[in-house]
Order: structure tokens, then sequence, then C-alpha cells
């Protein structure tokens, strides 16, 4: 019971981690100027030497989202984890049993329901009150 604890602990507060730190957002603007970047080279009003310089724009901007995201994830992931390591030092239970029983079928397909679950009813209040999630 307590690695079903700790493992719920870990997707949980990672996800959260993963909105606060700005990693989904970061996520969607890498879509937004891959497709922004699709369309400068379909722009036949634009110069070569402006597409170039509109690309290299993009190019940096695109790297700054790589680190942002890499390291947003990264402490999105290792903070819960590292909470759950200490605990486990401390008290009761075993990292690799947490780790076993994140990787359990039963585990996955819980999260997967709660998961869309919880998708499904923030969609639903953000259509309410005019707010994107």
């Amino acid at each position: 019971m307590i690695s079903w604890a700790a493992a719920a602990f870990l997707v949980g507060v990672s996800l959260i981690l993963l909105k606060v730190l700005g990693v989904i957002a970061n996520s969607l603007e890498v879509l937004r100027l891959s497709s922004h970047s699709v369309a400068v080279f379909g722009n036949g009003e634009l110069s070569d030497r402006q597409k170039e310089r509109e690309l290299q724009r993009v190019t940096l901007a695109l790297f700054r989202l790589f680190a942002l995201i890499m390291v947003g994830s990264v402490a999105a992931v290792g903070i819960p984890a590292g909470l759950i390591w200490l605990f486990h030092q401390f008290g009761p239970g075993s990292w690799a049993d947490t780790l076993d029983t994140t990787l359990s079928w039963p585990f996955i397909l819980a999260s997967s329901v709660v998961g869309t679950a919880v998708y499904f009813a923030f969609m639903r209040q953000g259509s309410h009150n005019g707010s994107d999630v």
C-alpha cells in the first residue's frame, strides 16, 4: 500500500511540476514555432536572406526552449523521486517496490483512467469559465 501511495505521489507531483515549471507551455511553444518555420519556408514574399534571418531567430528560440524543457522535466521527475527516496531511507517501504509499482500494469491502468478523468474534468471546467487548461 505504501508503494502505491508513493507511486501515485511520484506521478501526481511530477505532472503538477510539469505544469508549474512551464514544461507544457514551452512544449506548445515549440509546436507553434515549428509551424511558423514551415510557413517561413513556404512564404514566397520573403527573400532568402529574410528567410534565413527568421529561421536563425527561430532556431535560437527552439534551442532555448529545449534547454528549459530538459531542465524542467528533470526537476519535475527528480524532485518527487528524491523526496520518495528520502522518505524510504527513514521510513517504511522501499524504493524498489515503488518503482516496481509504477511499472506494473494495474498502476498504469489506474493512472490512465484517473488521469483521463481529471483531464476531462479540467477541460469541462475550462469551457465553463472561458479559460484554457
